[in-house]
């Protein structure tokens, strides 16, 4: 049975929303603990065990260095979820989402699915592949009815 283009428009509509809450719930997150400096004494104790790291010929604490990257992690992922929810906000509610940010937006969570299988853990392999499902709905239902990509976002299918 197909689905319906008004329903494929809702579920895309959704799960672009759903994604986007994702990046800004983990900007937040990650932006609070890192601000906060609640990531724990046990791993800055670590972090302190490496001494300082060299940037731009100046020498940095290693537990500075990433808490800064995690500080600006959780700004950039906000900022991109701030980012999507204006892109939804700005197409009319019977419009995909916009399917070019959405193809963006895949492209970085598969990056991150890659990083997290390789060097990080499960976590960001699982959140990844979800984030994917969310904004992977838009081009499937653009390509599925290939006249709804085309009205709703300019996007050819």
């Amino acid at each position: 049975m197909r689905t319906r283009p008004r329903s494929a428009v809702a579920a895309a509509r959704w799960g672009f929303g759903v994604g986007s809450i994702g990046f800004v719930s983990i900007g937040l997150l990650h932006t609070y603990v890192h601000v906060r400096d609640l990531a724990g004494d046990d791993l800055a104790e670590r972090f302190r065990l490496f001494g300082t790291i060299d940037v731009s010929d100046q020498p940095v604490a290693s537990w500075d260095l990433f808490q800064g990257t995690s500080i600006l992690m959780g700004l950039f992922s906000l900022t991109v979820g701030l980012i999507d929810f204006a892109a939804l906000r700005g197409t009319s509610g019977d419009r995909l989402p916009p399917l070019q940010i959405a193809a963006a937006n895949i492209g970085m969570l598969a990056a991150i699915v890659a990083i997290g299988a390789v060097h990080l853990g499960a976590l960001q392999v699982y959140g990844g592949l979800f984030g994917i499902v969310c904004f992977g709905i838009g081009p499937v239902a653009a390509l599925r009815h290939r006249n709804l990509g085309s009205q709703a976002t300019g996007f050819v299918a």
